[in-house]
């Protein structure tokens, strides 16, 4: 019995040797497997502040996906024999995953995965709507603000094609282009009016007074003839009137300006 204690004794301690260390715990660790207990498992964060998600961080297999920050992730393939999307999205597995299409799951709009191993366009919305604007993932809609903001009264645009009503002004005010003013809006005043006279027909004889009359001047002077040898004649006028040989004739608009009626605004002008 006795001659076997320096065999047991001798495997004892090469299995204990080296100051007590096993080997096979103290093996090297592969550093990518240690990132991903680590931060590897961790979304990083792009030069505008979004977090980035990767493989790891998702727990991603295979296949493509979002990273969250409207770029994509590319997870690699399954093993043989093995399907992308079995076990979940980006989740390799031995069963065959069916797709959604952006139809089938009711999206309008932007990208999202197809519950298997690819990323859809679902496209773009339009006009005052936008993608998930209305509370909605990948759905078109628009959420209507209920802000006067700088309005003291009136309404004022949702932003979504509607209005928000910012109520009216005290006694003795108004409200005008969405702001309360004294009651003097809306008094009379004068301001200056124009009006374009019907065009007749002027000898350029007598072109210095063309348009001359209190409150007219010259809108426009146009269509004019040759020199015309018979004047008197040429539109029934008896011979002898006094309209020498050699003129034009023109068309001759006068513009008239007068002072009308007006009305007050905030700011005192009258329009």
């Amino acid at each position: 019995m006795s001659r076997w204690c320096p065999v047991l004794i001798a495997l004892w301690s090469i299995g204990c040797s080296s100051g007590g260390r096993n080997e096979a715990a103290t093996a090297p660790v592969n550093e990518a497997d240690a990132g991903a207990g680590e931060s590897g498992a961790e979304a990083a964060v792009d030069g505008s502040g979004c977090e980035v998600a990767t493989c790891a961080s998702s727990g991603a297999d295979c296949g493509q996906m979002p990273d969250g920050c409207g770029g994509v992730v590319d997870c690699g393939t399954c093993a043989a024999g093995e399907y992308c999307g079995a076990n979940g999205p980006n989740r390799c597995g031995s069963t065959p995953c069916t797709p959604i299409t952006c139809a089938s799951a009711g999206f309008d709009c932007g990208t999202v995965s197809d519950g298997c191993s690819k990323i859809l366009s679902c496209g773009t919305c339009e006009g005052s709507e936008s993608c998930g604007g209305g509370g909605k993932p990948n759905k078109c809609g628009c959420e209507p603000s209920s802000n006067c903001y700088a309005a003291e009264c009136g309404v004022v645009a949702d932003g979504c094609g509607g209005t928000v009503d910012c109520g009216s002004c005290g006694t003795g005010w108004v409200c005008m282009n969405n702001g309360c003013c004294v009651g003097a809006v809306g008094a009379s005043c004068t301001k200056t009016c124009e009006m374009l006279k019907e065009p007749v027909k002027g000898y350029s004889q007598f072109e210095d007074v063309w348009c001359n009359a209190e409150g007219q001047s010259k809108a426009s002077v146009v269509n004019c003839t040759g020199p015309d040898s018979d004047p008197c004649t040429t539109y029934g006028a008896p011979p002898g009137c006094g309209l020498l040989p050699g003129y034009s004739w023109c068309d001759v608009t006068c513009r008239y300006i007068y002072d009308c009626p007006g009305k007050t605004f905030c700011d005192g002008s009258c329009l």
